[in-house]
């Protein structure tokens, strides 16, 4: 699989070509993440991941963990949702630089790299009502895991999904009423 990287302010010039290992027959497209300084890029297949420092042209494969990558923070660092409620900081050898354990009932909703801000939608069931869940999003500042402001959502039986806006000063969350329907 080769990762191209295009330069639009030369669209005469031939474009970076760094070639990337992944699983045999595997059909996954995954999703590029970049760092918000724009030296590194990094995707994730099942098995293997690579992180490619655009400065050096450097390849360097890390493991995958079975954790799915939200996005990657400056250093750098890929941040990964595990099973079990545990988010995964990971340096660019594949050294796990430091773990959260949260409770299951918590996902990591998005990253913000520029401002090293990560989102959490927790969520409750309510004893008293079986079909309305309680949900509530949290901002955290992963550096320093101090938390940054915290939103209680209207109870119901769908999740959400969300977005850092780019400025990196907004968090957007929908519904997602398809979800679980």
């Amino acid at each position: 699989v080769y990762l191209l990287i295009f330069a639009l302010d030369s669209p005469e010039a031939t474009a970076r070509k760094f070639e990337l290992s992944h699983p045999p027959g595997s059909k996954l497209y995954p999703k590029l993440f970049w760092s918000s300084d724009g030296r590194y890029i990094f995707t994730g297949f099942i098995g293997d991941a690579a992180i490619v420092d655009l400065s050096t042209n450097d390849v360097h494969v890390i493991p995958n963990q079975e954790c799915p990558p939200v996005d990657i923070l400056a250093g750098p660092e890929v941040v990964r949702f595990c099973a079990g409620g545990h988010v995964r900081f990971v340096g660019i050898s594949g050294t796990l630089n430091r773990e959260w354990s949260l409770a299951e009932s918590v996902i990591a909703l998005a990253v913000e790299p520029s401002l090293g801000q990560v989102a959490l939608l927790a969520s409750t069931q309510d004893d008293h009502a079986p079909t309305q869940t309680r949900r509530e999003i949290t901002i955290i500042d992963a550096r320093e895991r101090k938390e940054i402001g915290r939103w209680l959502l209207p109870p119901g039986k769908d999740t959400y999904s969300g977005t850092f806006a780019k400025s990196g000063t907004v968090f957007c969350a929908l519904q997602n009423a398809f979800a679980t329907s």
